[in-house]
């Protein structure tokens, strides 16, 4: 549905009628499910709620310690600030989304894993994004 820029979808998605959502526990799924719909409304210029989205998948990812998911949302959260013209907001949330990104870079072990990591597309555009 990303892929397909089918932004609509991704909103009215449900894991449960897809039987996907059985046996995980709402901590594991839930701030990654609110980063996508908050990037989803970005993507349909419904910058509140995707502000919204994005406050409550943080708040969750933190409470978890979910530093993989966190990055991404904060990531999120500063393409938010930048919309609505908030400078010092988008580079406070890019510091600390680059400052995770080094914690789990440390934290890969191998050099090919790391190598895959730090080359991800959005981690390029998080630590290159001024």
């Amino acid at each position: 549905m990303f892929a397909k820029k089918d932004f609509k979808r991704v909103l009215e998605y449900d894991l449960n009628s897809h039987g996907l959502a059985e046996g995980l526990s709402g901590d594991i799924i839930l701030p990654d499910l609110l980063r996508m719909k908050g990037q989803a409304l970005i993507a349909l210029d419904r910058i509140d709620e995707a502000r919204k989205a994005l406050v409550k998948a943080q708040e969750i990812a933190e409470v978890c310690g979910s530093r993989f998911i966190l990055w991404r949302v904060l990531y999120e959260s500063s393409r938010v600030t930048a919309i609505e013209g908030r400078k010092e907001d988008k580079e406070q949330l890019l510091l600390q989304c680059r400052d995770l990104i080094d914690y789990i870079a440390d934290l890969c072990g191998r050099p090919e894993v790391r190598e895959g990591f730090l080359n991800h597309p959005v981690v390029r555009n998080a630590l290159a994004n001024n």
